[in-house]
């Protein structure tokens, strides 16, 4: 903006219809680069240098009883998963792997091959999930965020915050 007010102290009329026409069309650019900012999905939110999944902007924790969440994607080791990578994690997983959060806390996580029993709770700002995995505790703080006009759960295994997978409710 300085670079067109400057402009705009030249003394002729058409420098001032043009500053005029630069102002306006960086108005709209600005008000269009807002516009996509704010429809961004999750890797756009965490792609800052040093941020991580723990930055993302959340939304409220629904009541998850009687749910069930099915994975649609995540964010790998600080890279946003493709497609092929989807298609590849769901065929490890034998073409399953859901999220499901019964009554008084229990849950599970169901894949084409089984499914692991489990416990969560609720948390200040999300979930803490631990499924038992051949008696292992495999843990989970869940978040929860909009993308794309859909609220999606994203599972984060570690500490790190650059690796979570999403999960869309079934």
């Amino acid at each position: 903006m300085m670079v067109l007010s400057m402009s705009a102290c030249g003394g002729s009329d058409s420098s001032a219809d043009t500053t005029a026409a630069q102002e306006t069309e960086a108005e709209v650019t600005v008000e269009t680069e807002a516009a996509e900012a704010e429809t961004e999905e999750l890797p756009d939110l965490v792609d800052v240098e040093g941020a991580t999944i723990w930055d993302i902007l959340r939304v409220e924790t629904p009541d998850l009883t009687n749910t069930s969440w099915g994975l649609s994607g995540g964010y790998i080791e600080g890279e946003e998963m493709t497609q092929e990578d989807l298609d590849q994690t769901l065929e490890q997983y034998g073409g399953q792997l859901d999220f499901n959060f019964g009554e008084d806390g229990q849950g599970q996580m169901v894949q084409g091959g089984g499914t692991m029993e489990g416990t969560y709770e609720y948390l200040d700002d999300g979930v803490s999930v631990v499924f038992d995995n051949q008696e292992a505790d495999l843990p989970y703080t869940c978040l929860f965020t909009e993308m794309n006009d859909t609220l999606v759960l994203v599972a984060v295994p570690d500490e790190s915050g650059t690796t979570g997978l999403y999960f869309s409710q079934n």
